[in-house]
């Protein structure tokens, strides 16, 4: 499995990606829980470049990815409480536990409620940005396919011919 990494809040955090079948099950739930919010995530995006446009067109160069924006996360509570107002907390909290079960923080890694929490406590925003970057390392390609990317990165116009049988 590949891993990733990126510093986030000045902490080192390293994502090995989930196993196939494990996000595969998981998936059904990335969408039941973003699919709704995108257009909304799409158009905060879509102001930060429309403000900086020498990072729209790295973006765009494929030089750096959406989350290495200069991103005021302050643009996304409401999105973020509308959205965490429509889901049980139990559901979330489930939820957030697989997904980051494949997450190290410095040398622990999110295990259970315990260490979700050592990590954490009085930190949400920080939590935020590690499950964005976790989502990204899990299910970008499934994002980039007709999510998020398509709001910066225009379609390319190379076909590839498929050998004929």
């Amino acid at each position: 499995m590949e891993k990733k990494d990126r510093v986030i809040d000045g902490k080192q955090i390293t994502i090995e990606q989930l196993p196939a079948s494990y996000a595969n099950r998981l998936l059904t739930k990335v969408v039941k829980y973003f699919g709704p919010v995108l257009p909304q995530i799409m158009a905060v995006f879509q102001s930060i470049l429309k403000s900086n446009p020498e990072q729209a067109k790295k973006l765009m160069d494929g030089k750096i990815k959406l989350l290495d924006l200069p991103i005021d996360w302050r643009d996304f509570a409401a999105l973020i409480n509308d959205f965490a107002s429509k889901l049980e907390p139990a559901e979330w909290q489930d939820f957030c536990l697989k997904v980051l079960a494949y997450t190290t923080i410095g040398e622990r890694r999110i295990i259970d409620e315990a260490t979700f929490n050592e990590a954490f406590t009085g930190k949400m925003l920080f939590m935020v940005k590690v499950l964005a970057f976790t989502l990204e390392a899990n299910y970008g390609d499934f994002f980039e396919a007709g999510g998020i990317s398509t709001v910066t990165v225009p379609p390319t116009k190379k076909t590839e011919k498929l050998p004929q049988s």
